[in-house]
């Protein structure tokens, strides 16, 4: 899952059901649910604390607009002013990396997650952070993780301290 910019796919099975698709073909969709949702507003803050942990100079990510969104648009900060990137413009790594998060965030939640692999493509700096949020999901009722990986960092950052 990579937030590829929007296009006409095959018809999916599972159209009906709300929540970010298993190709993230419909991310707009959940960015605008998230940026709508009135009754949690912290999860705009933590999808973008986590995106600064990521990439500092990230100071927002909205959608260019509400009723028909078309592509997101990610700040960055550089001195004093705010260039503005299309997320299709970001790298590859940072897109997986907010498309993990929004699969994470995504409202309503999912009972079960299952991720393949998420180191693929992501900074290896951000896989401890990534472990973080895919522990916390559980923690904060966001739904259950289960995921396979190969990668040494991932699964040192995955466990668990007593």
């Amino acid at each position: 899952m990579a937030l590829d910019p929007p296009q006409q796919r095959g018809q999916n099975l599972f159209q009906s059901i709300p929540g970010l698709s298993d190709n993230a073909a419909n991310y707009l969709n959940v960015i605008r649910g998230i940026t709508q949702d009135f009754h949690r507003p912290n999860i705009r803050k933590n999808l973008l604390a986590s995106l600064h942990k990521v990439n500092p100079a990230i100071e927002s990510v909205e959608l260019d607009s509400l009723t028909s969104p078309q592509r997101a648009i990610v700040g960055h900060k550089a001195g004093d002013r705010v260039f503005e990137l299309s997320l299709d413009q970001e790298s590859d790594g940072l897109r997986r990396f907010y498309a993990h998060l929004l699969a994470l965030y995504q409202t309503p939640s999912k009972l079960t997650l299952v991720v393949e692999e998420p180191e693929n493509a992501i900074f290896p700096g951000a896989l401890s952070l990534l472990a973080e949020e895919f522990r916390a999901a559980p923690r904060e009722n966001r739904g259950q993780v289960i995921l396979t990986t190969h990668s040494p960092i991932l699964l040192d950052s995955l466990m668990w301290t007593v």
